[in-house]
């Protein structure tokens, strides 16, 4: 979502500050941009990235996206999209290494991509 309506939803906060307790993880968050951020980034050839690392979003192992509503499924499609991370198994299987394993972030497969309420 965007940021004023993703900020608001308490769920995503207590999970973002356990997940950063645990040692060995790091929980970031990231919010669809306004079309203005969405020019920016395609203008300098960057993509959607984490608040707090600024790493985008392929480069994470897992990423996972709340979604509180049905409609809030295409903003986190376009999400995928500006972040680097295939959106359809056709676009998945192009950008295995080695063949199409289904997920090995060790050889630089895309990230795993979850959702829920």
């Amino acid at each position: 979502e965007e940021y004023s309506v993703g900020m608001s939803a308490l769920g995503h906060i207590v999970l973002y500050g356990l997940l950063n307790q645990a040692e060995g993880l790091l929980c970031d968050r990231s919010y669809l941009p306004g079309e203005d951020m969405v020019q920016m980034l395609e203008r300098h050839g960057k993509r959607l990235f984490g608040v707090e690392s600024r790493r985008p979003l392929c480069d994470f192992d897992c990423i996972g996206v709340s979604l509180a509503y049905e409609l809030g499924l295409t903003n986190a499609l376009e999400m995928m999209k500006l972040g680097g991370i295939p959106v359809t198994w056709e676009e998945r299987l192009q950008q295995e290494p080695g063949g199409g394993k289904p997920f090995d972030p060790a050889s630089g497969s895309p990230p795993l991509v979850f959702s829920g309420g």
